[in-house]
């Protein structure tokens, strides 16, 4: 399966639309383990057969307002500019996607924030030697530009 991820949108899920748009769409998705799944009134934390992970935050409860995913283990590809954002290596998508934006790099290496597209992404740990530790993203995140503002002043 392949998301592509676009300027407030991945895959079907984008910024804005309402609470219900988003929970069905997160439903129609292939693998939808709904025992570790959770709805609540600001959010949703859906996991899936493949590991992947979605957290939507609504925050007024009724529109997306950000949209962060974990990586998954196998079977999904989310597409940024034509680039595998978990499968390429993080140097190596970095320096592409460098051509094509400007981006930031946060927290020690930790976090990449191209602000012109509203998306950030996430590694836990920086790679040391010839580990694969740390080597591909771990997560990232589309939200919209109050978030990053406040998110970037804070780190």
């Amino acid at each position: 399966m392949r998301f592509d991820i676009s300027k407030q949108k991945v895959g079907p899920i984008e910024l804005g639309i309402s609470f219900d748009s988003a929970r069905s769409k997160l439903y129609e998705i292939p693998g939808l383990l709904e025992d570790r799944s959770k709805v609540v009134a600001r959010g949703m934390f859906m996991h899936y057969e493949s590991d992947l992970s979605l957290a939507i935050a609504c925050q007024d409860g009724r529109q997306v307002t950000s949209i962060e995913v974990y990586r998954p283990e196998r079977g999904i590809n989310f597409l940024l500019a034509g680039f595998s954002v978990f499968e390429t290596p993080v140097d190596q998508l970095i320096e592409a996607l460098s051509r094509d934006f400007s981006i930031e790099t946060l927290d020690d290496g930790h976090m990449f924030l191209i602000r012109d597209f509203l998306i950030s992404f996430s590694r836990n740990i920086t790679p040391e030697g010839d580990s694969d530790d740390g080597k591909f993203f771990d997560s990232f995140l589309v939200a919209g530009p109050d978030y990053y503002d406040h998110a970037v002043h804070s780190i």
